[in-house]
C-alpha cells in the first residue's frame, strides 16, 4: 500500500518574486541615427537588389522562410566596435536573404569560419 507523502518544511522555501524587467529607454544618439540608418538601408536595398550571399562559399540556396521577417536584410559586415560608424556607410554593408543572414551571423561552427573566409565579417582593422 502506498501513500502519497508530503514533505514536511521547517522553513519552507521562499516563493519567488516576479520582477519586471523595464524597457530600455532609447539613447538619444540611436534616435538621431534612425533616419541615416534607414537611408543606408534604402541605397544597400537599391545597390543590390538582390541576396549578395556568395553561391559557391555557402552550401545552401537562398531563402526567406519567416514571412514575419523581412525577404531581404542588410547586413552589416564590420563590427561596430572595431569600425565605427560603420553601420552608416553602405560600403560596408551588404543584402542578405533570411537564410544567408542567419548563416552569417551564427556566432560559432564552420559556417562562422567559412563566413569571415568568404569576407562577410571583418573582425579586425585593416
Amino acid at each position: 500500500m502506498t501513500r502519497d507523502v508530503q514533505p514536511i518544511w521547517k522553513n519552507p522555501p521562499a516563493a519567488k518574486k516576479k520582477t519586471r524587467r523595464s524597457v530600455k529607454p532609447v539613447s538619444d544618439r540611436r534616435r538621431s541615427e534612425t533616419e541615416q540608418r534607414a537611408e543606408v538601408r534604402r541605397l544597400v536595398k537599391a545597390r543590390d537588389r538582390v541576396c549578395q550571399g556568395p553561391g559557391a562559399g555557402l552550401p545552401d540556396p537562398c531563402a526567406s522562410p519567416f514571412e514575419w521577417r523581412a525577404e531581404l536584410e542588410v547586413h552589416e559586415y564590420a563590427q561596430r566596435s572595431t569600425h565605427p560608424g560603420s553601420h552608416l556607410d553602405p560600403d560596408l554593408c551588404v543584402l542578405l536573404c533570411q537564410h544567408h543572414h542567419d548563416m552569417v551571423t551564427s556566432p560559432v561552427g564552420e559556417m562562422r569560419a567559412l563566413v569571415e573566409r568568404v569576407g562577410l565579417i571583418v573582425r579586425s582593422r585593416t
